[in-house]
């Protein structure tokens, strides 16, 4: 036993220079047998209260943690290092942090069998930061649950929490304000993305400012639900295997989504973006939303709010466009027989809209170019006749075919 902990330590101590500290130093092993939670809560707290340091873990080791570890009130560097925390007993949670201006990193979060925990991380604080967490498979309620969290950020997130039934939610926000989420590839889940309408205790602002970008999410029920949320902004991002909706906003303002593929694999109706007369400002431009069962039926928008901008998104394999209401719809294009965005009221302007319907002449296919439905009406302007736009060319068994399509 002396011999190994002589050599623990020689080997930690050229390491210790750098100012890290090592829950080896305070008895823990990492074998994934021994209880380290009080060797883990050690090494944290060997840093002064209010102070900053370093604790680093061991590549490859696994440590067990009968108990949750906790981060107050410190500004610390926690690197994993690509090791694991393996919660042994039942906790609220694995990892509790109440504290600004701490980094976790290279960290993966597992449990043992049967032993439950609401969460794996907590978080609350300021200008917090979150690269290459993972678990997989590991059935929690929420994996990240964020309160009164403030200007941090989450990124090189590979969390999937249930593979089988697409339970619990990966990241939980309560009246947070102002953080980002990127470069991510997380799923197989209820929520990948649960804004709740709880409101702040002292202040009541609900959650604010959320941005994703490059993130990619596949099989959850709704890749990103907020029940409310102000300034929610989605850009060059990928929501696959939607089970339910892709995002769906039910109280707020200023919804912006860009650059991203949003596709539902369900026998129910689905709506691709999704809100109620409750959510104002809401911007889908350049997106492309599809469904993957071609016998089902199912909408691209439901956009019931005001000021809303449906502009240049395509929406194929015959999804139809659904319905949106005091707003505009300028340049999308519908492929695949699915109809077109429905008029939505005397304050929705409708133009240069195209729909494109698949239908097979003689072992070829023809793309026959359509405008909207001839009672369409474009804003206040009353009803218009269609009128040829433009000209589409498709090639058709070696020669090209001019052919028009219309708009208002």
């Amino acid at each position: 036993m002396e011999e190994k902990n002589f050599r623990e330590t020689a080997y930690l101590l050229p390491l210790a220079n750098t100012g890290a500290v090592y829950p080896e130093h305070f008895g823990a092993l990492g074998d994934g047998i021994t209880d380290d939670s009080l060797a883990l809560q050690a090494a944290i707290d060997s840093i002064a209260n209010a102070g900053s340091g370093y604790v680093s873990l061991k590549g490859g080791k696994v440590y067990n943690l009968s108990k949750p570890i906790h981060i107050i009130n410190k500004s610390i560097l926690f690197d994993g290092a690509n090791a694991t925390l393996n919660l042994t007993a039942d906790a609220a949670s694995i990892l509790n942090i109440n504290s600004s201006k701490c980094e976790i990193r290279n960290l993966s979060f597992v449990k043992q069998k049967n032993v439950k925990a609401t969460t794996a991380i907590f978080v609350t604080g300021l200008e917090n930061v979150f690269n290459n967490i993972s678990s997989r498979d590991q059935k929690f309620e929420n994996f990240f649950l964020a309160q009164n969290l403030k200007e941090s950020h989450f990124r090189n997130i590979r969390v999937d929490l249930d593979i089988a039934n697409h339970t619990g939610n990966i990241f939980k926000l309560e009246h947070c304000v102002n953080n980002t989420f990127s470069d991510s590839m997380i799923g197989y889940c209820n929520k990948a993305f649960y804004g709740s309408s709880s409101a702040h205790p002292t202040f009541g602002y609900k959650n604010e400012g959320v941005l994703i970008a490059n993130v990619i999410v596949v099989y959850a029920a709704a890749a990103c639900n907020f029940d409310f949320v102000t300034f929610l902004s989605i850009t060059n991002s990928i929501f696959d295997f939607c089970l339910t909706y892709g995002v769906y906003c039910s109280n707020g303002q200023d919804l912006k989504i860009a650059n991203t593929w949003i596709a539902s694999d369900t026998a129910n109706n689905f709506l691709a973006v999704g809100t109620t007369p409750n959510f104002d400002d809401a911007a889908v431009m350049n997106c492309t939303l599809t469904k993957t069962i071609n016998s089902t039926t199912a909408n691209a928008f439901g956009l019931s709010g005001t000021n809303s901008k449906v502009i240049g998104n395509v929406v194929k394999n015959g999804m139809d466009g659904g319905a949106v209401t005091r707003g505009a719809v300028i340049g999308n294009s519908y492929v695949g027989n699915g109809s077109p965005i429905a008029f939505g009221g005397l304050q929705t302007f409708i133009e240069g809209n195209l729909t494109v319907n698949t239908i097979t002449v003689t072992n070829e296919t023809l793309l026959k170019a359509k405008g909207l439905a001839e009672n369409a009406t474009a804003g206040l302007h009353g009803t218009v006749p269609l009128k040829v736009a433009g000209f589409i060319i498709v090639n058709i068994a070696g020669n090209d075919q001019k052919i028009p399509y219309f708009n208002l």
